[in-house]
């Protein structure tokens, strides 16, 4: 995955995505959902990228599919 710019594209509404974010002296990747045309919590930072999240790691679905048939025995 590549980073998009918010220049070009932002992301669907409601939709949760890492972000890269400059405030002040201060910049970070950190996830944040977007919503009325901006990222929740990040209103006053000037966030310059986004991407879709990475799919979670396979192992743990398989262990949350096998801790769900434990229980539903």
């Amino acid at each position: 995955m590549n980073w998009i710019s918010v220049k070009e594209r932002l992301p669907a509404v409601g939709e949760t995505v890492l972000i890269y974010y400059r405030y002040h002296d201060q910049q970070s990747i950190v996830t944040a959902r977007f919503v009325n045309g901006g990222f929740i919590g990040f209103w006053d930072a000037d966030v310059t990228h986004w991407m879709p999240l990475p799919e979670p790691p396979k192992e743990r679905i398989l262990e949350e599919k096998r801790k769900n048939t434990r229980l539903n025995r």
